[in-house]
Parts: C-alpha cells; structure tokens; sequence
C-alpha cells in the first residue's frame, strides 16, 4: 500500500476501529431473460452510504465463512443461499481525505453463492437490485458503486474460476488510489 495509515488516531477511524475488520460480501448472479445480472444493495450506512454495493456485512464470532455469508445475504435481501467457494479476498484501506474525514480498514472474503429462486426484497439494509455488467460500468463512471466492489465484480466477470488477493487503498471522497493484485491459478 502506498499509505499505510497505522497511526491515525482512534477518533479518526470509522467505529474506532483497532485492527482490520473482518467482513463476509457474496457475488450473486443469475440468468435473467437472456443477461447475466448481479444483485447489489444500496448502502443505508456509512461507509459509502447511499452507494451501490456487494451484498454482505461483519463476519460475527464463532460463525464459519459459509455461516456467514448465508446469514448476511437472507438479512439483507430474503434470498436463501448456499456457500460455493472463496472467490477473492481483499484488504481495503479507506484514507481520509480531509481532516472531518474518517479512515478504515477492512478485510473483505469474497464469496460465490448459489442463489435459490426467491425474490430479492429490499430489508433494512437497503435497496436491493439485479443489475448487468454494463450497467454496473455506468454506476462505476458516476460514483455510485463502491469502488472496491466494482473492482471485485470486475475482476470475476473477467475470470471467474481464478481465486485471488487484492489490496485496494480507496480515499474518503470514494475514488480509487492504489490497487494490488495477486492471482492464484
């Protein structure tokens, strides 16, 4: 990372966070009509309130990754899941741009998932929707994706069987700074 952010005061990060957190976000797709969409949420709470963003949330003690991501995506948007793989994991720096900013750090497992055929219903997390690729590239060219999300989808519409590690250093004002990859074929 260009800007290891370890000294920022306590009251300066986002919850007061002392170590990276840990949190669990699903790639779920499905076939409709004849295109390939992906269900997002729109952020009700910060971080990137009011953005577009993979479904998922905190990784909670005691549960499994599987555990996890199944719980975060039935609380968020109704539909019943089942874990299929870790996709990508991603270490995400948020650094703050202006003083009132604040920073995170967050530690984010990517999972596939297979999606039952229940209906996405807008829970209090947020809006849900299904969305194409292009117009998640529209998203992306206006601000209204999270931009580590955007990445992260894609990354797996490009090579979906590829696992990897991604290290992405995101300003406050929500643009990208610094982006690593490492792909594990």
């Amino acid at each position: 990372m260009s800007h290891p952010r370890p000294h920022l005061p306590i009251h300066r990060r986002w919850m007061e966070q002392k170590h990276p957190m840990p949190v669990t976000v699903a790639i779920i797709h499905r076939e409709i009509g004849d295109e390939c969409r992906y269900l997002l949420i729109r952020r009700l709470k910060e971080p990137y309130m009011g953005k577009w963003a993979l479904v998922g949330g905190k990784w909670d003690f005691g549960e499994t990754l599987a555990e996890s991501i199944v719980r975060e995506i039935r609380e968020e948007t109704g539909v019943r899941t089942t874990f299929a793989a870790l996709h990508n994991v991603v270490n995400e720096l948020i650094v703050p741009r202006a003083e009132t900013d604040q920073g995170a750090h967050f530690l984010l497992f990517v999972c596939d998932v297979i999606a039952s055929a229940d209906k996405a219903k807008e829970q209090s997390e947020g809006a849900v929707g299904w969305f194409t690729f292009p117009e998640m590239l529209a998203l992306n060219e206006s601000g209204q994706i999270v931009p580590t999300d955007y990445l992260i989808l894609e990354n797996y519409v490009k090579r979906p069987f590829d696992i990897s590690y991604t290290e992405a250093e995101v300003y406050s004002d929500g643009r990208l700074s610094v982006v690593h990859r490492f792909e594990i074929k």
